[in-house]
């Protein structure tokens, strides 16, 4: 018989009610579960063209990021530097750093315009001299820009890892002497296209329209830079755009984009008035955003719908709306609340206290699927259909690219399209990066 027998924990969970603003549950020791949509920092290095990617880590950690650069066939931009054991005893990461990336470089069928160096926690722990490694790589190759990227999941007190990355990717970019009236979309990576009421209010303006998904060569990412207005609508985006004010003398502007019909009236509104454009009449989107919801209601009556933190950065926000139109909204899946969604949150804890709640990293969601499974729910995120087991699931990974009135009608339309076409969440969500392959990085 053994000493200790397994015991199965009991899967985290709570309610609206109970729950505590922003952080519903502890953290600990974390589970990733298998969707795979949300990008990677290596995904994110990816949307920088002419580029080349190196990461300097352990071997152990160097597994993820090969498998993820292989997956969307962008091995030819992607190399990898190990640190081994020897190295911390000896202190020469430094040296390792400088002469594996000149040996990349010299090895490139092409000539890069720049590589990105993904130093990781190790350097942090020993105090390895980064400011010595790129002077010295700057010194070397003087025709090729280098920036610092990281792979340091430890530091979770100060900036998070996915916003400093999002800030690194544009540190590349130099100020502009030809500078226009543009506006650049910073921390996107996906395209804002026929459903983003913000690129519609900013066309309407005449201004220039700037965004890394667009970008196809180096040039054209550092036109970015041309820009009057950062403009970042991902929270994550924050630091991005303070660095845009800061390093490039632009307007930094933050939009949050809830799902509420007035506010975000409101917001498109307020935009373009400091942008300057001529003031359109949203009443047609508004009542074609109402119009779409009552027929959603209509076609899912009470079908239980799950949504989770990955497909937007304002979940309460969404379930609100949802629950204020009728829908059965049963499952929220989010492991921090952000601040823009504060006053949305204290809404569901009058009007709906008893919505569950669950995390996604917590280290007991690994049984969480099995308790969870319910084929006739409609999940909005694809950590909400991978914990339910359903195949009705709306894939979509932070607003994908909708914003504004219209994006509230293009996700009331999905929600249908999920309900009567249902499809394997099995083969969709265990592709990693959501439209990395698709006007996206590569």
């Amino acid at each position: 018989m053994p000493l200790l027998a397994p015991q199965k924990t009991p899967i985290a969970r709570s309610t609206l009610g109970r729950c505590a603003f922003p952080s519903p549950f502890a953290s600990g020791l974390e589970y990733s579960a298998p969707a795979r949509g949300p990008w990677t920092i290596m995904h994110l290095g990816l949307l920088v063209p002419d580029t080349h990617i190196v990461f300097v880590c352990a071997e152990c950690c160097l597994r993820g990021v090969v498998m993820s650069a292989a997956e969307v066939k962008a091995l030819d931009r992607f190399s990898t530097i190990t640190i081994e054991d020897k190295n911390l005893l000896e202190g020469d990461t430094e040296d390792v750093l400088v002469e594996g990336v000149s040996d990349v470089i010299a090895k490139l069928r092409y000539r890069p315009r720049a590589v990105l160096i993904y130093t990781s926690c190790v350097h942090e722990f020993i105090g390895s001299d980064l400011n010595f490694s790129f002077d010295t790589l700057r010194a070397r190759f003087p025709d090729i820009d280098f920036t610092d990227c990281y792979m340091t999941p430890v530091l979770r007190k100060r900036i998070s890892p996915d916003a400093r990355n999002r800030r690194q990717i544009y540190s590349l970019l130099r100020p502009r002497t030809d500078r226009d009236d543009g506006v650049t979309i910073f921390a996107d990576v996906r395209p804002h296209e026929e459903h983003s009421d913000i690129r519609r209010v900013v066309e309407a303006s005449g201004r220039p329209w700037r965004t890394i998904t667009s970008a196809r060569t180096y040039d054209e990412y550092q036109a970015l830079a041309r820009s009057e207005f950062a403009l970042s609508v991902n929270p994550v985006g924050k630091a991005a755009i303070e660095w845009a004010g800061e390093r490039l003398g632009m307007q930094p502007i933050m939009l949050s984009c809830g799902w509420s019909i007035e506010e975000n009236t409101r917001m498109l509104e307020d935009l373009g008035q400091r942008l300057g454009a001529p003031r359109l009449d949203w009443t047609d989107a508004q009542n074609d955003a109402k119009d779409a919801l009552r027929e959603a209601r209509e076609r899912l009556a009470d079908t239980p719908i799950a949504i989770d933190y990955t497909a937007t950065t304002r979940p309460c926000s969404l379930a609100r709306l949802l629950i204020e139109y009728g829908f059965n909204v049963s499952h929220l899946f989010v492991d921090q609340f952000l601040p823009p969604d504060r006053a949305d949150f204290e809404w569901l804890r009058s009007h709906a206290p008893e919505l569950a709640v669950f995390p996604t990293v917590h280290n007991s969601m690994v049984h969480a699927r099995a308790e969870l499974t319910d084929p006739s729910v409609v999940a909005i995120g694809q950590k909400a259909a991978y914990f339910t087991g359903t195949d009705r699931f709306i894939n979509m990974i932070e607003g994908d690219g909708t914003d504004g009135l219209r994006s509230i009608a293009w996700l009331a339309r999905r929600l249908i399209d999920a309900f009567d076409h249902p499809k394997s969440a099995r083969d969709t969500i265990q592709i990693k990066a959501l439209g990395c392959t698709r006007g996206g990085c590569l």
